[in-house]
Protein backbone atom coordinates (compact mmCIF):
# COMPACT_ATOMS: atom_id res chain seq x y z
CA UNK A 1 0.00 0.00 0.00
CA UNK A 2 1.34 3.49 -0.83
CA UNK A 3 3.13 5.29 1.98
CA UNK A 4 2.43 8.91 2.88
CA UNK A 5 5.38 11.13 3.72
CA UNK A 6 5.53 12.49 7.25
CA UNK A 7 5.01 16.05 6.06
CA UNK A 8 1.49 15.04 5.07
CA UNK A 9 0.48 14.47 8.69
CA UNK A 10 0.42 18.17 9.50
CA UNK A 11 -3.05 19.11 8.25
CA UNK A 12 -6.31 17.91 6.74
CA UNK A 13 -6.05 19.23 3.16
CA UNK A 14 -4.08 17.30 0.55
CA UNK A 15 -3.17 17.74 -3.10
CA UNK A 16 -2.88 14.31 -4.74
CA UNK A 17 -1.49 13.41 -8.15
CA UNK A 18 -1.22 10.23 -10.25
CA UNK A 19 0.44 9.61 -13.60
CA UNK A 20 0.34 6.85 -16.19
CA UNK A 21 3.12 4.26 -16.34
CA UNK A 22 5.89 5.39 -18.71
CA UNK A 23 3.88 8.62 -19.06
CA UNK A 24 1.26 6.74 -21.09
CA UNK A 25 -2.03 8.48 -21.89
CA UNK A 26 -4.12 6.34 -19.57
CA UNK A 27 -6.99 8.88 -19.59
CA UNK A 28 -6.78 9.68 -23.29
CA UNK A 29 -10.41 9.04 -24.29
CA UNK A 30 -13.43 10.69 -22.72
CA UNK A 31 -14.77 7.35 -21.52
CA UNK A 32 -11.59 6.71 -19.54
CA UNK A 33 -11.69 10.15 -17.91
CA UNK A 34 -15.37 9.67 -17.06
CA UNK A 35 -14.71 6.25 -15.55
CA UNK A 36 -11.87 7.51 -13.35
CA UNK A 37 -14.05 10.37 -12.09
CA UNK A 38 -16.87 7.92 -11.34
CA UNK A 39 -14.54 5.64 -9.39
CA UNK A 40 -12.95 8.62 -7.61
CA UNK A 41 -16.30 9.85 -6.31
CA UNK A 42 -17.39 6.36 -5.25
CA UNK A 43 -14.15 5.54 -3.45
CA UNK A 44 -13.99 8.92 -1.73
CA UNK A 45 -17.49 8.37 -0.39
CA UNK A 46 -16.58 4.84 0.75
CA UNK A 47 -13.58 6.04 2.75
CA UNK A 48 -15.08 9.34 4.01
CA UNK A 49 -12.73 11.52 1.98
CA UNK A 50 -14.15 14.84 0.79
CA UNK A 51 -13.24 15.68 -2.82
CA UNK A 52 -12.74 19.45 -3.11
CA UNK A 53 -11.44 19.70 -6.69
CA UNK A 54 -10.10 17.51 -9.48
CA UNK A 55 -8.82 17.68 -13.03
CA UNK A 56 -8.28 14.59 -15.16
CA UNK A 57 -5.76 15.18 -17.94
CA UNK A 58 -4.60 12.66 -20.55
CA UNK A 59 -1.72 11.04 -18.71
CA UNK A 60 -2.16 12.33 -15.17
CA UNK A 61 -4.75 13.59 -12.71
CA UNK A 62 -4.83 16.16 -9.88
CA UNK A 63 -7.12 15.95 -6.85
CA UNK A 64 -7.62 18.17 -3.81
CA UNK A 65 -9.15 16.42 -0.80
CA UNK A 66 -10.13 17.03 2.81
CA UNK A 67 -9.95 14.20 5.32
CA UNK A 68 -10.00 13.90 9.11
CA UNK A 69 -8.14 10.58 9.25
CA UNK A 70 -4.99 10.63 7.12
CA UNK A 71 -4.89 6.83 6.75
CA UNK A 72 -8.05 6.97 4.65
CA UNK A 73 -6.16 8.58 1.79
CA UNK A 74 -3.91 5.54 1.29
CA UNK A 75 -6.89 3.21 1.40
CA UNK A 76 -8.91 5.33 -1.02
CA UNK A 77 -6.08 5.74 -3.55
CA UNK A 78 -5.15 2.06 -3.42
CA UNK A 79 -8.75 1.01 -4.04
CA UNK A 80 -9.35 3.71 -6.68
CA UNK A 81 -6.27 2.96 -8.76
CA UNK A 82 -6.69 -0.81 -8.46
CA UNK A 83 -10.26 -0.54 -9.73
CA UNK A 84 -9.26 1.70 -12.60
CA UNK A 85 -6.27 -0.47 -13.58
CA UNK A 86 -8.51 -3.56 -13.81
CA UNK A 87 -11.00 -1.65 -15.95
CA UNK A 88 -8.31 -0.10 -18.18
CA UNK A 89 -6.47 -3.37 -18.79
CA UNK A 90 -9.68 -5.20 -19.59
CA UNK A 91 -10.83 -2.54 -22.06
CA UNK A 92 -7.50 -2.50 -23.90
CA UNK A 93 -6.83 -6.23 -23.56
CA UNK A 94 -3.54 -5.56 -21.82
CA UNK A 95 -1.92 -6.55 -18.55
CA UNK A 96 0.57 -5.02 -16.17
CA UNK A 97 0.93 -1.76 -14.31
CA UNK A 98 -1.21 1.23 -15.33
CA UNK A 99 0.05 3.92 -12.93
CA UNK A 100 3.62 5.18 -12.66
CA UNK A 101 5.08 4.72 -9.19
CA UNK A 102 2.83 5.48 -6.22
CA UNK A 103 0.58 8.51 -6.07
CA UNK A 104 2.05 11.79 -4.84
CA UNK A 105 0.76 13.67 -1.79
CA UNK A 106 1.25 17.32 -0.87
CA UNK A 107 -0.04 18.84 2.36
CA UNK A 108 -1.85 22.19 2.07
CA UNK A 109 -1.35 24.19 5.25
CA UNK A 110 -2.59 27.77 4.71
CA UNK A 111 -5.78 29.32 3.36
CA UNK A 112 -3.90 31.13 0.60
CA UNK A 113 -2.15 27.96 -0.47
CA UNK A 114 -5.49 26.14 -0.47
CA UNK A 115 -7.19 28.73 -2.69
CA UNK A 116 -4.26 28.75 -5.07
CA UNK A 117 -4.36 24.95 -5.26
CA UNK A 118 -8.00 25.05 -6.39
CA UNK A 119 -7.08 27.53 -9.13
CA UNK A 120 -3.94 25.63 -10.08
CA UNK A 121 -5.83 22.36 -10.55
CA UNK A 122 -8.47 24.01 -12.74
CA UNK A 123 -5.84 25.83 -14.81
CA UNK A 124 -4.06 22.63 -15.85
CA UNK A 125 -5.82 22.24 -19.23
CA UNK A 126 -5.37 25.96 -19.98
CA UNK A 127 -1.64 25.81 -19.23
CA UNK A 128 -1.37 22.68 -21.39
CA UNK A 129 -2.95 24.51 -24.33
CA UNK A 130 -6.00 22.24 -24.44
CA UNK A 131 -8.43 25.14 -24.00
CA UNK A 132 -8.40 28.89 -23.50
CA UNK A 133 -10.68 29.03 -20.46
CA UNK A 134 -11.19 26.68 -17.52
CA UNK A 135 -14.91 26.51 -18.30
CA UNK A 136 -14.20 24.86 -21.67
CA UNK A 137 -12.76 21.75 -20.03
CA UNK A 138 -15.40 19.36 -18.76
CA UNK A 139 -13.18 16.88 -16.90
CA UNK A 140 -12.51 19.15 -13.94
CA UNK A 141 -14.64 20.59 -11.14
CA UNK A 142 -14.40 24.18 -12.40
CA UNK A 143 -17.91 24.37 -13.87
CA UNK A 144 -19.30 22.62 -10.80
CA UNK A 145 -17.90 25.48 -8.72
CA UNK A 146 -19.57 28.00 -11.01
CA UNK A 147 -22.98 26.31 -10.91
CA UNK A 148 -22.69 24.66 -7.47
CA UNK A 149 -23.68 21.29 -8.88
CA UNK A 150 -22.30 17.75 -8.77
CA UNK A 151 -19.93 17.24 -5.84
CA UNK A 152 -19.37 20.97 -5.30
CA UNK A 153 -21.82 22.11 -2.64
CA UNK A 154 -21.89 25.16 -0.39
CA UNK A 155 -20.09 23.06 2.22
CA UNK A 156 -17.25 22.26 -0.19
CA UNK A 157 -16.94 25.90 -1.24
CA UNK A 158 -16.71 26.99 2.40
CA UNK A 159 -13.98 24.38 2.95
CA UNK A 160 -11.93 25.75 0.05
CA UNK A 161 -12.75 29.37 -0.76
CA UNK A 162 -14.46 30.48 2.44
CA UNK A 163 -17.21 33.10 2.27
CA UNK A 164 -19.86 32.17 -0.31
CA UNK A 165 -20.48 35.82 -1.09
CA UNK A 166 -17.14 36.39 -2.83
CA UNK A 167 -16.06 32.86 -3.71
CA UNK A 168 -16.34 33.45 -7.48
CA UNK A 169 -13.75 36.23 -7.22
CA UNK A 170 -11.38 33.85 -5.45
CA UNK A 171 -12.11 31.06 -7.94
CA UNK A 172 -11.13 33.25 -10.89
CA UNK A 173 -8.27 35.18 -9.32
CA UNK A 174 -5.39 34.72 -11.75
CA UNK A 175 -2.25 35.00 -9.63
CA UNK A 176 -0.71 31.70 -8.58
CA UNK A 177 2.41 32.38 -6.52
CA UNK A 178 2.66 29.04 -4.71
CA UNK A 179 4.43 25.95 -6.00
CA UNK A 180 2.48 22.73 -6.44
CA UNK A 181 3.14 19.17 -7.46
CA UNK A 182 4.05 19.10 -11.15
CA UNK A 183 4.04 15.90 -13.17
CA UNK A 184 7.59 16.22 -14.45
CA UNK A 185 9.08 17.89 -11.38
CA UNK A 186 7.67 15.25 -9.06
CA UNK A 187 7.98 12.10 -11.17
CA UNK A 188 11.19 13.11 -12.92
CA UNK A 189 11.65 14.93 -16.24
CA UNK A 190 13.30 12.75 -18.85
CA UNK A 191 11.97 14.74 -21.80
CA UNK A 192 15.31 16.21 -22.82
CA UNK A 193 15.08 16.28 -26.60
CA UNK A 194 14.73 19.53 -28.53
CA UNK A 195 11.27 20.10 -30.02
CA UNK A 196 12.59 21.41 -33.35
CA UNK A 197 14.92 18.43 -33.75
CA UNK A 198 12.15 15.92 -33.10
CA UNK A 199 9.82 17.69 -35.56
CA UNK A 200 12.54 17.63 -38.23
CA UNK A 201 13.09 13.94 -37.57
CA UNK A 202 9.37 13.16 -37.96
CA UNK A 203 9.15 15.26 -41.15
CA UNK A 204 12.12 13.39 -42.63
CA UNK A 205 10.75 10.00 -41.62
CA UNK A 206 7.30 10.70 -43.04
CA UNK A 207 8.76 12.53 -46.05
CA UNK A 208 6.16 15.21 -45.40
CA UNK A 209 5.61 18.06 -42.96
CA UNK A 210 3.42 17.16 -40.01
CA UNK A 211 0.80 19.75 -40.95
CA UNK A 212 0.25 17.93 -44.28
CA UNK A 213 -0.21 14.46 -42.78
CA UNK A 214 -3.63 12.88 -42.33
CA UNK A 215 -5.29 13.35 -38.95
CA UNK A 216 -4.31 9.97 -37.51
CA UNK A 217 -0.65 10.60 -38.39
CA UNK A 218 -0.83 14.08 -36.87
CA UNK A 219 -2.16 12.58 -33.63
CA UNK A 220 0.65 10.02 -33.47
CA UNK A 221 3.25 12.68 -34.26
CA UNK A 222 1.98 14.96 -31.48
CA UNK A 223 2.01 12.07 -29.00
CA UNK A 224 5.60 11.29 -29.94
CA UNK A 225 6.67 14.91 -29.49
CA UNK A 226 4.95 15.13 -26.10
CA UNK A 227 6.66 11.91 -25.00
CA UNK A 228 10.13 12.98 -26.09
CA UNK A 229 10.09 16.72 -25.37
CA UNK A 230 9.25 18.98 -22.47
CA UNK A 231 6.63 20.99 -24.36
CA UNK A 232 2.88 21.62 -24.71
CA UNK A 233 0.27 21.17 -27.40
CA UNK A 234 0.10 24.94 -27.73
CA UNK A 235 3.81 25.13 -28.53
CA UNK A 236 3.61 22.15 -30.89
CA UNK A 237 0.79 23.81 -32.85
CA UNK A 238 2.96 26.89 -33.30
CA UNK A 239 6.05 24.87 -34.26
CA UNK A 240 4.30 22.76 -36.91
CA UNK A 241 2.24 25.68 -38.22
CA UNK A 242 -1.19 24.27 -37.43
CA UNK A 243 -3.85 26.51 -35.90
CA UNK A 244 -4.09 25.58 -32.22
CA UNK A 245 -7.86 25.14 -32.20
CA UNK A 246 -7.61 22.90 -35.27
CA UNK A 247 -4.92 20.75 -33.67
CA UNK A 248 -6.90 20.40 -30.45
CA UNK A 249 -9.98 19.41 -32.45
CA UNK A 250 -8.00 16.74 -34.30
CA UNK A 251 -6.65 15.36 -31.03
CA UNK A 252 -10.05 15.43 -29.36
CA UNK A 253 -11.69 13.51 -32.22
CA UNK A 254 -8.99 10.87 -32.40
Amino acid sequence: MPRISRKCYEGNYFHLMVQGIKKEFIFESNKFKEKYIKYLIEEADKFSVKILAYCIMENHAHMLVYVKNIERISKMMHSLNTRYAIYYNKKLDRCGYVFRDRYRCENILTQGHLENCVRYIHKNPVEAGICQKESEYIFSTYNQYVTKTGIITDKVIKLTLGNLKDYMLKLNYNMISDKFLEVENEFGNNKTEDVDDVILEINAREKEEIKNLDNSQIVESVKEILTRCNTSKKEIAKKVNIERTKLLRILKNS
